[in-house]
């Protein structure tokens, strides 16, 4: 089953330049559900459209997608374009269980020609996220105190920024848990089977560019 609905976030004020008030909107493929997106620290975790919805549904991964789409204007509503993706990132509200390496949220691209840039391509970090993620614009969040339900887990469980037998260790301890930690269920279905082995194996090795 694959989940696509738009639901937008609230637009809120920041400077850009020093010139007034932008306006800028981002809006996310989801319904309303919490969605688990799958990294790995090189970028070969799982793109915005292939995320899960947090928990599955009787023990099977749901597909989601939750691509995440910037709008910026200006305080004039004109478009933005050619905003510098490395002054666009996205971060979590609480950060101390991650690796985020150089680069590693930003967005695809620079904003277009009409102010729209998009995350849609795996993300680069380790260790793993169960809170809010915000749109940050040169570090100013879109949102004062909300932003999406997007988690994000890594085979980097240990988040140091490479995935090697410290991780596979902690993922063995972790798989043999019943009450399935968030940040070894890579497929996020509520179970630990051979779903999350394949994808642990597939990270051994990989580390921050």
């Amino acid at each position: 089953m694959v989940l696509a609905v738009v639901l937008t976030a609230s637009i809120p004020l920041g400077v850009h330049a020093g010139v007034g008030v932008d306006e800028h909107m981002a809006v996310m493929a989801t319904p309303g559900v919490t969605l688990s997106l799958f990294c790995v620290p090189d970028g070969s975790g799982d793109p915005f459209e292939d995320a899960y919805v947090l928990g599955g549904s009787g023990g099977w991964p749901v597909a989601a997608d939750a691509t995440i789409t910037l709008t910026m204007r200006d305080h004039a509503y004109d478009p933005i374009p050619y905003y510098p993706a490395e002054d666009i990132w996205l971060q979590w509200t609480d950060e101390s269980t991650l690796f985020v390496c150089d680069g590693g949220t930003i967005p695809d691209s620079d904003t277009d020609v009409g102010g729209v840039t998009r995350w849609q391509s795996a993300l680069r970090l380790g260790g793993h996220a169960e809170v809010l993620v915000q749109v940050r614009v040169n570090g100013i969040p879109l949102t004062h105190s909300a932003g999406f339900p997007l988690y994000v887990n890594s085979p980097d469980i240990n988040a140091d920024g490479k995935v090697d037998l410290i991780d596979a260790g902690l993922f063995s301890r972790d798989f043999a848990n019943p009450a399935v930690p968030y940040r070894s269920d890579f497929v996020s279905d509520g179970v630990m089977n051979v779903a999350d082995l394949g994808k642990m194996v597939r990270g051994v090795g990989t580390a921050c560019p």
